[in-house]
């Protein structure tokens, strides 16, 4: 029984193509994790149970701002403690 919430870090940000945004992360979890979502969006999966998951993101305005992620797991278990990183956009 997976009782569990699953436990997810962002990893990277970096500028991307066409003035977005990358950001990646890893998220493990005791079961199947079903989706991650950066600041709303859904994260794709670059590896196996998002063990590793990446998303490009519109540009964010500038000044501060902040990525928040979560994932949640096909047994229903949502993130409670997502990770957010604070950022100071130019």
């Amino acid at each position: 029984m997976d009782d569990l919430a699953p436990a997810t870090v962002i990893t990277s940000v970096a500028p991307a193509a066409g003035g977005k945004l990358s950001v990646r992360g890893t998220t493990i979890d005791n079961g199947a994790v079903r989706r991650v979502l950066v600041n709303g969006q859904e994260a794709r999966a670059l590896a196996a149970n998002f063990s590793q998951w990446e998303i490009a993101l519109s540009a964010l305005p500038a000044g501060e701002s902040k990525l928040t992620a979560y994932a949640e797991d096909v047994a229903g278990n949502v993130e409670k403690l997502p990770h957010v990183v604070d950022l100071r956009i130019r």
